[in-house]
């Protein structure tokens, strides 16, 4: 067992993006991401058309662990058929 010493803004971010952040980016000796706010891109880029770049980041994260956990919950989106 490895332990991973983050700094709090880990624990923020992963509660406001619903995903646990990779802990690298939070480590004690780095520079943190910056911190957006969970509402930041909430309607795209209409909003005021600046859209963070860590914000792509985020999202891309969000798709991983939804397709983990609808694979893990049994549904999967293959072809015909379906699968499973």
């Amino acid at each position: 067992m490895t332990r991973d010493y983050v700094q709090p803004q880990w624990v923020f971010d992963s509660a406001n993006y619903r995903v646990l952040m990779p802990t690298d980016l939070y480590a004690a000796t780095k520079e943190l991401p910056p911190h957006l706010s969970p509402f930041a891109g909430a309607n795209g880029a209409e909003d005021d058309g600046y859209e963070p770049e860590f914000l792509a980041t985020i999202r891309k994260l969000q798709e991983v662990a939804k397709a983990a956990r609808m694979e893990a919950a049994g549904i999967f989106f293959g072809g015909a058929g379906g699968g499973g």
